[in-house]
């Protein structure tokens, strides 16, 4: 018996479940997924680190996981964990299909070991205030203030953290 701890299988397909694209950002993608011990819902993003495109390098990239473990604030969602891991395009090929949905053939680097670097956060059911906002266009006044006033106050948050969110979206 082998005690190696390398995993022939992605961290992410042992770890979760129900996986479900959620939505894809400018960097990355989002799933929904549970986790198989806690059977609690995160969302899931993951990038390729070494799209050039993307001006993503490593330094920045850990900067940016611990800028996010470091912030505890009711407005702002939680970071749960990162990590990395290495896929070869034969391998991805290989799997299940509900994982197949997620990494399609163009992001990945044929023949190529391309490392894709994995958030959990916390997942919010509700969706994008954006979404939340025209499927509730009848809103009262006084909601929509309480709901700014939130949105105000996470960034005021990260501003006395000397943080500035460049990618505010409503």
């Amino acid at each position: 018996m082998s005690c190696s701890s390398k995993s022939e299988h992605s961290r992410f397909i042992d770890n979760y479940k129900s996986i479900n694209y959620l939505a894809e950002g400018s960097s990355c993608k989002i799933y929904v997924a549970r986790h198989k011990l806690t059977g609690s819902q995160h969302a899931v993003k993951y990038v390729m680190k070494s799209v050039n495109k993307l001006n993503l390098n490593e330094d920045k990239i850990l900067n940016e996981i611990k800028i996010m473990d470091g912030l505890k604030h009711e407005n702002i969602v939680n970071f749960k964990y990162a990590w990395v891991e290495n896929h070869h395009e034969e391998w991805l090929a290989e799997q299940e299909d509900s994982y197949f949905n997620m990494i399609e053939s163009n992001t990945v680097y044929s023949g190529d070991k391309s490392p894709y670097l994995f958030i959990a956060m916390e997942y919010c059911g509700k969706g994008s205030l954006d979404t939340w906002l025209k499927n509730n266009p009848e809103t009262p006044e006084n909601t929509l203030i309480e709901m700014m006033q939130q949105v105000v106050c996470g960034l005021a948050y990260l501003h006395s953290k000397n943080i500035i969110h460049r990618d505010i979206k409503v």
